[in-house]
């Protein structure tokens, strides 16, 4: 029984479903946590937006990311995490590589900045799959996101991949199910967010709060 978290978007983030997903997740005895993309934001970082000087807070964004990892260690001390990079995550390296003489100082790499070896996590990059038993788990940003929005991401990515997934990246929660030609059936879920609702560039949007728990 595995806990997936997605969409966490820290400095972000909501606390309280957070705070619900851990308890739950006490309860449900889990093996094991997949922080599935996005779990900072790495606004400070980005080309994309539109920033006031005020808002260049990665720093910030690496204190919330220490403070919950060592809430998470404090309830599992001992099951393995896994930090899935997400589109947000990969801001950090296409930050970096604007300055070529800092990308291989190990100092500056993304899992050392993040400290991944003080807390026993496990970097997962460059769009590799998490297989949980059968299941693949994806951001959700690794397929060509126009494919991702006909109806719900989750049919998107059953368009796009033809087998059973689980996505977030869309901060939507939607299932797909449908049946192949020998009655296989096939099943696409995207999971909601974890951050706040309601952010100034998308004051109007479709997002859920949303987990998943896969045995």
């Amino acid at each position: 029984n595995w806990l997936v978290l997605s969409d966490i978007h820290f400095p972000f983030h909501d606390k309280l479903p957070l705070e619900l997903a851990i308890d739950r997740a006490k309860r449900d005895g889990i093996v094991g946590i997949v922080l599935n993309g996005d779990i900072i934001d790495c606004l400070g970082l980005s080309s994309k937006f539109h920033k006031r000087p005020d808002e260049h807070m990665f720093e910030k964004e690496l204190e919330y990311w220490e403070a919950f990892a060592q809430w998470l260690r404090w309830h599992f001390p001992k099951v393995p995490v896994l930090f899935k990079r997400g589109n947000h995550e990969e801001r950090f390296e296409t930050y970096l590589a604007k300055f070529p003489e800092f990308f291989g100082i190990k100092h500056v790499q993304f899992q050392n900045v993040m400290e991944f070896a003080k807390y026993n996590v496990q970097d997962v990059k460059d769009g590799r799959t998490i297989m949980l038993g059968k299941l693949p788990v994806l951001h959700g940003h690794e397929f060509q996101s126009g494919i991702s929005q006909p109806v719900n991401p989750a049919r998107g990515a059953f368009m796009r991949l033809f087998h059973n997934v689980l996505v977030g990246h869309s901060h939507r929660s939607s299932e797909h199910p449908e049946k192949n030609m020998f009655d296989k059936v096939i099943v696409c879920v995207s999971t909601g967010c974890n951050c706040t609702l309601k952010p100034r560039y998308a004051m109007y949007n479709k997002w859920k709060i949303g987990r998943a728990s896969c045995r």
